[in-house]
């Protein structure tokens, strides 16, 4: 049940542990956590970057799932292409909209595979390493622990300047990560920029201050 995905010292009401895994239809505006992460543990990946991972409102259980050492070790050994030294991924749920997320959080100056700007839009193909390592390990524990968890919204959140900019792989469901949604968060306020449903490889500029927020997190 989606209750047990949450901190034990906070249990959710039987009715709405039940609920179903939010559809990309529900929320409208998506605030960013301001809960400090509650685990916050390194694990090492042989093979690739070794991995932080940081949980808010999420249950000893499923952190659990989420830090088995197989799939960080495979999580870490993907995200190499996109980064030369430790990746911070933070896990959380949010109990009021039903979304679960996983997110490498990360700025601009440490990120490898940087989407290219130009004067139409933003082509986020170069984020594609990132996206399938993300899916990847979703999708893997998703198969082995609870199915819903295929629900998480996945992607990068940029902070960069004091702005904060989220990127989320969509697409198909569920997303394999080599595209992502028309929707991006800006200063935890949703902006869709394409429509949401619809895999997009690159997006246009919004207008304004929005512009303003994106370019910063881009290092612009």
């Amino acid at each position: 049940m989606w209750g047990g995905l949450l901190v034990a010292c906070a249990p959710a009401p039987e009715a709405a542990s039940e609920a179903p895994p939010a559809s990309a239809d529900t929320p409208t505006a998506e605030p960013v956590p301001s809960k400090r992460p509650s685990v916050h543990a390194t694990l090492v990946s042989a093979e690739g970057v070794d991995v932080a991972l940081a949980f808010v409102d999420i249950s000893p259980l499923y952190r659990g799932y989420f830090a088995t050492q197989e799939w960080v070790a495979t999580l870490g050994k993907d995200l190499g292409a996109c980064f030369g030294d430790t990746v911070e991924v933070v896990i959380s749920y949010d109990m009021e909209t039903r979304i679960g997320r996983i997110l490498v959080q990360t700025s601009w100056t440490d990120l490898g595979c940087r989407p290219a700007m130009g004067p139409e839009g933003v082509d986020l193909t170069p984020l594609q390493p990132l996206g399938r390592a993300l899916a990847r390990y979703r999708d893997a524990i998703a198969a082995a622990r609870d199915v819903r968890i295929a629900s998480f919204r996945s992607g990068i959140r940029l902070v960069q300047g004091g702005e904060i900019c989220d990127l989320i792989i969509g697409g198909q469901f569920p997303p394999d990560g080599t595209t992502f949604s028309g929707c991006i968060t800006l200063r935890g306020h949703e902006v869709c920029l394409g429509e949401r449903h619809e895999p997009h490889a690159t997006l246009p500029w919004p207008s304004g201050e929005q512009a303003d927020m994106l370019r910063t997190c881009l290092g612009r």
